[in-house]
């Protein structure tokens, strides 16, 4: 064998070993992250094909449907990220027929070839938000009427107002509850805040509602005027007279509430607004009590 077919064989053993040693660091690669719970993806930059993956869609995703919407989602993050930037962590939602899943995805780039490939790091944090969406629910709901709590009320009326939003306000009291509670006891009472929950949402049904104390509600609504307000407060009270007729109950249940238009110039506060709309609602319990013992009388 002469010089030059010499160094040609070594050359060719040269090759097979680097060969043989990348297929076992491939194989070592593969056997790592198959058991990392991560879905590691990684995308040729300029094809865009698949050139890895260390788990089959079907096994990660919860909905087999959002697959296609996955492959688009990671050709628009190739075709945009930018490869200077070696670090960069976005979440990716998910929504199918079984629901939403999320995930916290890495964007790494990486050398591949003679080119570039980015390799996705998904992290399902799915149970994550289920979590926040559990305790942010906690914190804006009221437990018994399955209404808006106060905190989320005031909120929102202070956003609306800092919005400079036109919309209807109108604090409403629930009458003699602490003579029901006192008569028949605090589960009968439950049950009273309840049933007015209940008609308020069937008479105001693209209000926010919120339970703003022990039996007073605050209702905030863009969608209707002062006369549409009034026509369904009337509805509910109504529905509430109607509802103790129905069940044969010993006690009236009634409400009495206040509205007012909160138009775009408005210069007042929360406080302020709630205040004039709480004296308008005594006004109103006020009346109803005068015309109620004309009857009598």
């Amino acid at each position: 064998m002469n010089r030059s077919e010499k160094l040609l064989v070594d050359k060719m053993d040269e090759t097979r070993r680097q060969m043989q040693a990348l297929k076992r660091s491939n194989s070592l690669l593969e056997a790592i992250t198959k058991k990392l719970s991560q879905w590691i993806i990684v995308l040729d930059k300029e094809t865009l094909e698949w050139i890895y993956a260390n788990h089959e869609a079907d096994k990660i995703l919860q909905d087999p449907t959002c697959e296609v919407q996955l492959q688009e989602w990671l050709k628009q993050q190739v075709e945009a990220v930018d490869i200077s930037d070696h670090h960069h962590i976005i979440e990716l939602e998910l929504s199918g027929n079984q629901g939403t899943q999320y995930f916290s995805v890495e964007l790494k780039p990486v050398n591949w070839m003679d080119g570039c490939a980015i390799a996705f790091v998904l992290t399902d944090i799915s149970r994550d938000k289920e979590k926040l969406y559990t305790l942010q629910k906690a914190a804006f709901h009221d437990t018994l009427t399955r209404l808006y709590n106060r905190h989320y009320g005031m909120e929102l009326l202070q956003e609306w107002i800092k919005e400079n939003s036109s919309f209807i306000l109108c604090f409403a009291d629930i009458d003699n509850l602490k003579y029901v509670n006192d008569k028949f006891g605090h589960t009968e009472g439950d049950r009273y805040i309840q049933c007015v929950a209940d008609k308020l949402r069937e008479s105001l049904p693209e209000a926010v509602i919120c339970r703003v104390g022990g039996d007073e509600f605050l209702l905030l609504d863009k969608s209707i005027d002062m006369s549409t307000a009034f026509e369904r407060m009337e509805g509910a009270r109504n529905s509430l007279l109607a509802h103790q007729c129905e069940k044969n109950v010993s006690y009236e249940h009634s409400l009495s509430y206040g509205i007012i238009q909160i138009n775009e110039d408005n210069a007042l506060l929360a406080e302020e607004l709630l205040s004039i709309a709480d004296e308008k609602m005594y006004e109103y319990k006020r009346a109803y009590k005068t015309r109620k013992n004309t009857r009598k009388g």
